[in-house]
């Protein structure tokens, strides 16, 4: 009865475990499928805010190979070959593009990067200082030639961003579309309060927004990069509700091989230990060692040995007696040699009853014994003599003092 308990438990059990590993896996497999885990405007993303529907549109093109790039930019330096970096940061995309993308783009690649969406400015726009009237009233004297200063990404670009602000808020929410400089191109959905300025005469504009340029292009050796100041128009909301191809076509451009960088959002290929087990195909060992687990804890919580009765304390008493005169028959053996064995009984037997006056004679026989006795005389012929005899001369001591009774 109990064994039939035991596993109608292990089964409840496992059961219930098979229940919770299943709904966790289809709980991941529903976050991956919808990818809303990722950052926004990821191509691994298929919600509103993601791009996955423009990357699986592209992909789906004749003439174009489509991918994700999980790595530091290294791009290959060949022409028509195009890479999209949506939903950075503004500061972070020029910065990429100023150190990483000038290779590529000197060889004949395209870049299209488009910034974050930023909130508009609350705060009204103030007058830069005028460091020239600094400059005047700093003390003169004799001063050391200072290297040039370094030149910043913006000024190395020609190009300033910037934000509308709060006094530009209503106009934002009447117009909420970019025009085309373009009759050619259609106006397309905007969300972004960020513009450009202060731009050289290498860039040219595309879009405008409340007539400030908002996405604009410019050669870069072979090459040519452009920047946008909002990544909504490919967003996976805006492929359904807004989608504008001609756009679209245009700011990616004529390339045959197009890259979607996921790396300036956080996403790497670190690769963990369960990519390794897919890539491996080591799902079956994983299993394998989830079952061995799950015995392990089983036989730690159950005995596999069924339970034995009680049984009777006399029993055991015997059992314990027997275990002790075994265990002090092996400590004779290892520590008395078979030689000494009789030797050092007599002395233990002499020093117990060596003050008692009535066993002297005892003394004297058994010292008659040993003297009798060989070198070839077995210890226990030798033990079973000298025991004989005592209890010889004791029978025959209670003989005459029974006899003496009577008389």
């Amino acid at each position: 009865m109990t064994l039939r308990r035991n596993i109608f438990t292990i089964l409840v059990v496992t059961a219930l475990l098979l229940l919770l590993g299943g709904g966790l896996t289809k709980l991941f497999m529903l976050r991956f499928s919808s990818g809303n885990m990722y950052p926004p405007y990821s191509s691994l993303r298929a919600d509103p805010k993601g791009c996955r529907i423009l990357f699986e549109s592209l992909k789906r093109l004749p003439g174009l190979s489509v991918e994700r790039t999980f790595e530091s930019v290294d791009l290959p330096e060949k022409p028509e070959t195009g890479i999209l970096m949506l939903g950075g940061k503004k500061g972070q995309l020029l910065h990429i593009a100023d150190h990483e993308l000038r290779p590529f783009l000197l060889s004949g690649g395209r870049a299209v990067l488009a910034c974050r969406p930023e909130p508009p400015d609350h705060e009204e726009p103030t007058a830069p200082k005028d460091l020239t009237e600094e400059k005047e009233s700093e003390p003169t004297g004799t001063e050391e030639e200072k290297p040039p200063k370094e030149l910043s990404a913006n000024d190395r670009w020609g190009i300033q961003f910037c934000r509308f602000n709060r006094s530009e808020l209503k106009e934002m929410e009447q117009q909420e579309t970019a025009l085309p400089e373009s009759p050619e191109l259609d106006p397309v959905p905007w969300k972004s309060s960020g513009w450009f300025d202060e731009l050289s005469s290498d860039w040219t504009v595309i879009y405008r927004f409340l007539d400030k340029p908002v996405i604009i292009e410019r050669s870069w050796g072979e090459g040519s990069v452009v920047l946008i100041a909002d990544s909504y128009l490919f967003s996976n909301e805006a492929m359904v509700t807004q989608r504008s191809t001609a756009t679209l076509t245009r700011l990616i451009g004529p390339v045959r091989h197009l890259l979607f960088d996921e790396t300036h959002l956080g996403i790497s290929s670190r690769e963990s230990v369960m990519m390794l087990l897919n890539r491996y195909h080591l799902q079956g060992v994983l299993a394998a060692l989830l079952v061995l687990a799950g015995l392990f804890l089983w036989q730690q919580s159950t005995g596999l040995i069924p339970k034995q009765t009680p049984r009777k304390q006399s029993v055991i008493d015997s059992e314990t007696a027997t275990d002790s005169m075994q265990g002090m028959t092996n400590l004779l053996k290892r520590h008395i040699p078979r030689k000494k064995l009789m030797e050092t009984l007599i002395a233990e037997w002499r020093s117990s009853f060596r003050n008692i006056p009535s066993m002297q004679h005892r003394n004297e026989q058994l010292d008659k014994e040993i003297r009798q006795a060989t070198e070839k005389t077995h210890p226990v012929d030798l033990y079973n003599q000298i025991t004989k005899t005592f209890n010889e001369r004791k029978h025959s001591w209670h003989t005459h003092s029974n006899s003496f009774r009577k008389s």
